[in-house]
Parts: C-alpha cells; structure tokens; sequence
C-alpha cells in the first residue's frame, strides 16, 4: 500500500451465531487528497439520506432513492469533475453493482421485499471512481419508527477520520486481508482480538501506516493476494 490509496477497513464480529459488521474507507497516508476528501463527504452524506429512510415497510429501491436524490444534491456544488462524475455515475443502480442492503442475522442475505421490524440489518454502499473505492458500513435494527444505529461512536466525515489518525500507535493485533470487487484493499480485523475502542479507525489506520513507514509487516498476518511483505 502507498500514500494516497485508500484502505476499506471491514470489522466484523460474531457472538453465538449472530454476526456484526462495520466499516469506513481511509487513507493509508492518514489524509486524504482534495478529490478524495470532496467525494468521500458526499458519499457519506448520501449514506446518511439513505439511512435515515431505513424502517419498517421501507424497501431497498427507497433506500436507493433516498441515496441517490442526495448525491444529486450535491452535483451543482461539487467542485472537481471526479466528483460530478461520481454524483453522476452512483446515483445510478446500475453504475453500482455492489451498493448493497444486507440480513446480519443467523443467517446473512440480501433484502427480499419490505422490511420487517426486529430484522437487524447491514447498509453496505460500495463504489467506484477514477480508479479508487470508497465504502462505509453500519448495523441497524430495524423498527417501526425507523433504525437504531447499532454500531455507534465511529467517524464518517474525512475530517473525523483524520482526527481519529492522530492518535497513538496500537498494539500488535491479528490482521487478515483479501482484495474487494473494487479498486480497494481490504483490510479484515478479527474483532474478537481487536482491542475494543471508540478510536478503532485511527489504531487500524496507524497499522497500516506502520506497514507503509517501516517496510514491513511489523508481526501482522496478511493473508495473499493483499500485497505481500516482499512488495512493500
């Protein structure tokens, strides 16, 4: 990994069946570009207008809309052309084969008609532009109200995650890893071994600065075809 790419950080965990997931994309040099900065936010806010139309009865194709009528929001204001071209190109279903609503329950699948109350549930966008991915994932409950946030106290915005990037360097933990449909490295942290944190994007984020300063792995297992020791 080299400065300026952006890393999906993909926590997972499971208790007696039941799994959990969550997510953000960060740049391994701990700042992103102007470009990335400007896209990741829109991104985020397009998660946001998506989330928010998650409830009881919502379909998947609402929740699309909900998204999509917020990137298209931002169009006349984005500033760079990879960022229109974004707007452009994820406000359509089908410019973002792997934007994705899933079961996390016993069993994981994807959403088949309304949504049911008491169904816990993973929002999973993942998309595209100018050769690089950008991804965000939460836990929901899903209610007749609406869907509490299971997987609070985690930053969103570039500047929240380059905040949390300012913090000290972690303790060495088990990592595992394997390349996304994406342009977008992944980076999957056995939560069980995971030193639990509201800071956990900025400890993960040094990790992978660590690998990228030092020349090595520093003791992390990474499983190929992520880019092996002998590449960095």
């Amino acid at each position: 990994m080299n400065a300026g790419d952006l890393v999906r950080l993909d926590v997972g965990c499971e208790w007696n069946h039941y799994g959990g997931d969550l997510g953000r994309t960060v740049p391994v040099s701990g700042r992103y570009s102007a470009d990335q900065r400007e896209i990741w936010d829109i991104f985020v806010s397009a998660y946001h207008a998506g989330a928010k139309s998650l409830r009881e009865g919502a379909t998947v194709d609402q929740v699309f809309a909900a998204w999509s009528a917020e990137l298209i929001r931002h169009r006349e204001s984005a500033r760079s052309a990879l960022a229109k071209q974004a707007v452009d190109g994820w406000s359509k279903r089908e410019q973002v084969p792997n934007w994705q609503i899933h079961t996390m329950n016993l069993s994981t699948a994807g959403v088949q008609g309304p949504m049911r109350a008491g169904t816990t549930l993973a929002f999973e966008p993942i998309a595209s532009i100018g050769g690089q991915g950008y991804y965000l994932e939460d836990l929901f409950l899903i209610t007749k109200e609406g869907a509490e946030l299971l997987t609070p106290g985690v930053p969103y915005s570039a500047e929240e995650i380059e905040l949390r990037d300012a913090g000290p360097k972690i303790k060495r933990h088990h990592v595992t890893g394997f390349r996304s449909p994406c342009p977008l490295p992944d980076v999957h942290v056995n939560a069980h071994r995971f030193e639990a944190s509201h800071n956990w994007t900025g400890r993960v984020v040094q990790t992978i600065r660590n690998t990228v300063t030092d020349q090595k792995w520093l003791g992390y297992s990474v499983a190929a075809p992520l880019l092996p020791p002998s590449s960095l």
